[in-house]
């Protein structure tokens, strides 16, 4: 499964790099969707893989990588300046980069709480 806006190689193993081009927000790991207090705040998975890291079947994030947020080629920018973005309540949005945060209670997070 891949963005049609990426690029490089894809591979057909799900333990094989290039597999997919969304990441998972590693937070989320073990944890009930009924333990996510502001599911329409919470990020469940994240456009792009940067053609460096391994991006198998458990590409995961914690955070966007701070060399993505100054380096306009990376995924957080490929499309027109912003990202594509899916939450814990199925809906999806469009995001630029210094929207995305890691702070508790805030819209587009990271975070659980």
């Amino acid at each position: 499964m891949g963005c049609p806006s990426a690029t490089g190689a894809r591979g057909d193993s799900p333990g094989g790099t290039g597999y997919i081009d969304y990441w998972y927000n590693r937070n989320l790991s073990g944890t009930k969707p009924s333990a996510i207090v502001t599911p329409a705040h919470t990020l469940l998975l994240g456009d792009g893989s940067d053609g460096i890291e391994r991006n198998d079947a458990t590409y995961n994030k914690t955070t966007l990588p701070p060399a993505w947020l100054k380096n306009y080629g990376a995924p957080c920018w490929r499309h027109l300046g912003g990202a594509n973005y899916v939450f814990c309540d199925g809906h999806v949005k469009w995001l630029r980069p210094a929207e995305v945060t890691t702070a508790i209670g805030q819209p587009n997070t990271f975070s659980l709480r």
